[in-house]
């Protein structure tokens, strides 16, 4: 691979990350007792549908989730850019072998977070339904 086309091929990830870093702005707002003044949030969550009652498993759970789940589009963007390289490989040997490497290892990595986020859901429902956070069904 040339070194315009590595290039290019971390170009893409890194300016997601930074898009992802630098345009959410948190918002540092404090109040003197954030327990005892909530303004009217809950009721407006709770009018909207909203679940305002999530606890720290739930949480961490969504957290594993979402990694995860960019851990698994990584894994397919690899797919595709080694697909992209056989593709443009024009009868070269050399490329032809590293795409087809780079498309096995990016399928086991593919059934690995497929495997790891089955597990991680069924563990965190079974968790939360032990221990009577959501009825077990």
């Amino acid at each position: 691979m040339s070194f315009a086309a590595k290039k290019t091929v971390l170009a893409f990830p890194l300016s997601l990350l930074l898009v992802g870093v630098f345009v959410v702005a948190p918002a540092f707002a404090q109040s003197p007792s954030p327990s005892s003044e909530n303004y009217g949030l809950n009721k407006t969550a709770e009018e909207a549908s909203l679940n305002v009652d999530r606890n720290l498993n739930e949480i961490i759970g969504g957290i594993v989730k979402t990694v995860l789940g960019i851990t698994g589009v990584i894994f397919m963007l690899s797919i595709f850019g080694a697909g992209e390289i056989w593709l443009t490989a024009e009868g070269n040997e050399e490329k032809i072998e590293k795409a087809r490497t780079t498309i096995f290892n990016s399928a086991i990595g593919v059934i690995i977070v497929f495997t790891a986020y089955i597990g991680t859901n069924f563990l965190i429902n079974t968790i939360l339904c032990t221990i009577g956070v959501t009825s077990c069904s």
